[in-house]
């Protein structure tokens, strides 16, 4: 027989654990967020993933915290403020990993993130996201990976010029065309990965920007070629170039 913890009982202004600073609530059956009182204003890895969250607002609580991770849950939109059912990242400005894959997110409003500057990993994986805005990572400048796989996105989102981006999945979106300009602030990436998409065009000059990328991923497209201009002045750095009637992949043969 299991048995699954679905709350947790507080009592005011009383914290069990004041030096807590790793917190595993995994794989329970979570619903409310009475439990936020609990926590200690001192942590620094906090893991609710495979719970029935629907909304959490862990403002003061998550100063310090540097790891969160929310996969399996149900949260449906991200905010910067907290409102009724919506996950607010308010407060989480320490925050270097978050991770929300698996959820039902449809909508992260434009300035959901204006508070996490610190953020370097931002997993947004197995979810409905079908648009983001211009501004949505603007000031995110230290993110080195961002995952949004497994999504309903028709367009590589579009990412400032100022971040440190290196590694960008937007494996299994809707995503058809690849212009010229849709790198252009992406310079650092260094991976990226994009297949079973439905791109069946690529501007001779979408890749001109990427002069660190080692790895290219367009596999399970409906590519049937690529420009000869693409192949000799934009991949030139790339060594390994595989071809068949489905998919095309570029990977550079430097590993041992």
């Amino acid at each position: 027989m299991e048995f699954h913890l679905t709350t947790l009982t507080t009592s005011q202004n009383w914290i069990p654990f004041p030096k807590l600073k790793i917190l595993d609530l995994s794989e329970n059956d979570i619903l409310g967020t009475n439990f936020v009182q609990l926590l200690s204003n001192n942590l620094y890895f906090l893991d609710l993933h495979g719970n029935s969250l629907r909304k959490l607002n862990l403002n003061q609580k998550g100063n310090k915290l540097f790891a969160l991770n929310l996969d399996k849950n149900k949260f449906d939109n991200i905010r910067h403020y907290g409102y009724s059912k919506t996950l607010s990242m308010i407060g989480l400005k320490n925050l270097h990993y978050l991770s929300v894959s698996g959820n039902n997110i449809q909508i992260i409003e434009s300035d959901a993130f204006q508070g996490n500057n610190e953020l370097l990993f931002l997993n947004l994986s197995s979810n409905h996201i079908h648009y983001l805005h211009s501004t949505t990572f603007a000031n995110l400048q230290y993110l080195e990976t961002l995952d949004l796989s497994i999504n309903q996105l028709e367009d590589v989102p579009e990412i400032s010029d100022k971040t440190e981006i290196s590694t960008l999945y937007v494996n299994n979106n809707n995503i058809k065309k690849i212009t010229s300009h849709t790198f252009v602030h992406m310079p650092k990436l260094m991976k990226l990965l994009m297949r079973e998409n439905q791109i069946d065009e690529v501007d001779v000059n979408a890749f001109a920007h990427l002069t660190l990328l080692e790895e290219l991923d367009l596999s399970r497209n409906m590519l049937s070629s690529l420009s000869e201009g693409t192949r000799q002045a934009e991949l030139q750095r790339l060594r390994k170039i595989d071809e068949d009637e489905e998919s095309i992949h570029y990977k550079q043969n430097h590993r041992n």
